[in-house]
């Protein structure tokens, strides 16, 4: 039997919004650290909630200690390679498998359903031998990770596409993602579900949100992204590849966009179809991602409100 092609991807149509410099990280890093001097009610807010408000808590994983500064700074998306179909049970049994091996991390499974294994204070293994430019190496001491329930590449086989085990999508589950940004092998992939893609996004804005001295959704990743071999070069994983309906870099553009800190007028085309619209104050018109970006950094990467970007447009 004949499938139509796989549904397409949302290549880069904000692309190089990111004018983030290594004056950028340490300010950011200098100004988390002060605010953790700083008594509770000193801070941004009120000191960070430890766990997702819509989390379930019901598998506990193995912590290695606590973040150096007490909340992660960034996160790692990974897709879990693993079986999906069945919901909640097959994350459940995924994550059951990573905590007997010491892993710890945020799941998201096939229907949405969000788990954490850990206080947003400790950390846990789970993105192995890894380097990013400005946040060094051994990246699970700093930045959290979530695993999102996917099969991850696939072939094409009559009846459908297959991972390595008796698992089995149809055309419009998956889609061909050629080489580029963070994908570094080309082919079919299983598709975030909506439920998933939508669930991801609100996780990572609320981790922001609940702590915006500490979380920079700037320093939010792929996993590979930052996984080296043991020679130090990347291309050691394949995950989200393109799982995530964007590269990367344009995931990191949108989510600051629906963090509120630059308008959406000129700015997105779209937002995904698995993702709720971008609800971001309106700006002054014509405002680019490059202007807004630098607009945001005067205040140390603390998003400003559209307000108050057209205020400081108009004054200046």
């Amino acid at each position: 039997m004949a499938f139509p092609p796989p549904p397409g991807f949302h290549e880069p149509h904000h692309a190089g919004c990111l004018n983030y410099t290594a004056e950028d990280f340490a300010a950011d890093i200098a100004a988390a650290e002060q605010s953790l001097t700083r008594s509770p009610r000193m801070r941004s807010g009120a000191s960070p909630d430890l766990w997702y408000p819509q989390a379930d808590r019901s598998i506990h994983m193995k912590a290695l200690g606590e973040y150096p500064m007490g909340y992660p700074q960034g996160a790692v998306i990974h897709s879990t390679e693993g079986r999906s179909l069945k919901g909640d049970q097959d994350l459940l049994n995924t994550m059951d498998e990573g905590r007997r091996k010491g892993y710890a991390y945020f799941g998201i499974s096939r229907t949405g359903k969000v788990f954490q294994s850990l206080p947003l204070s400790e950390w846990g293994a789970h993105a192995g031998a890894t380097r990013h430019s400005e946040l060094g190496e051994r990246l699970s001491s700093r930045l959290v990770g979530i695993e999102v329930a996917s099969a991850g590449v696939v072939r094409n086989f009559t009846g459908g596409y297959r991972p390595e085990w008796n698992e089995t999508f149809d055309s419009s589950q998956v889609r061909y993602v050629p080489i580029g940004g963070n994908v570094t092998e080309a082919g079919y992939y299983v598709a975030f579900s909506p439920e998933q893609e939508l669930a991801l996004r609100n996780l990572l804005l609320w981790l922001h949100q609940n702590n915006p001295d500490v979380f920079k959704l700037e320093n939010v990743l792929g996993h590979d992204e930052v996984a080296v071999d043991s020679q130090g070069r990347l291309g050691r994983k394949q995950d989200p590849g393109g799982g995530l309906s964007m590269r990367m870099e344009d995931y990191r553009c949108y989510l600051i966009g629906e963090a509120g800190g630059v308008g959406s007028t000129g700015t997105f085309r779209s937002a995904p179809a698995a993702v709720a619209p971008i609800s971001s104050p309106a700006v002054a018109s014509g405002l680019s991602w490059d202007l807004a970006f630098r607009l945001a950094s005067v205040s140390k990467m603390t998003y400003l409100e559209g307000d108050v970007i057209e205020k400081t447009l108009t004054n200046s």
